[in-house]
């Protein structure tokens, strides 16, 4: 015999080996992104229904504590939300919110909110706006670190 059918007599023997060691590694990463569980799930809402819940009762430290404090965002979501918590009260509706993904550490979540003027000196165009939240753990509790709007509409005129 020669070495040639030696060789690939070895590889041969070795190839279910190999084939074990690929499925086990595919079982591994299939179990870390399994299905997350309903509590993740809740939480992962929760942070998103406070976020709303606090613009709404006017509470600045309660909207800033359900924003990542490493986003990009963070300064001008601060600055924006102190304008806008002075200057108005707001009914803030989380009309839907649906978890698209949660991984580990990080978390999406479709929504739609309405924000309508209830009081305040200053006009302001009551909205509805969709988009998709990304939410990441800080210090293991869910936050939102930025936001895509994907549609926005004025519900009526100016409020004056």
């Amino acid at each position: 015999m020669n070495r040639t059918f030696f060789r690939e007599a070895r590889y041969a023997f070795h190839a279910p080996y190999v084939t074990l060691a690929l499925l086990a590694l595919l079982a591994l990463v299939a179990c870390h992104r399994s299905k997350p569980s309903p509590l993740d799930e809740a939480c992962v809402l929760n942070a998103v229904r406070a976020n709303v819940q606090a613009m709404g009762a006017r509470n600045l430290a309660g909207v800033m504590e359900t924003i990542h404090p490493d986003s990009p965002n963070y300064a001008a979501t601060q600055q924006v939300m102190e304008e806008l918590l002075a200057n108005y009260t707001l009914r803030c509706k989380l009309e839907n919110a649906k978890v698209v993904s949660v991984e580990q550490d990080e978390a999406q979540v479709s929504f739609v909110q309405t924000t309508e003027k209830v009081s305040g000196e200053m006009p302001f165009d009551d909205n509805r706006v969709e988009g998709i939240h990304l939410l990441k753990k800080h210090d293991g509790v869910w936050k939102i670190y930025s936001s895509h709007v994907t549609k926005s509409e004025f519900l009526k005129k100016t409020n004056l």
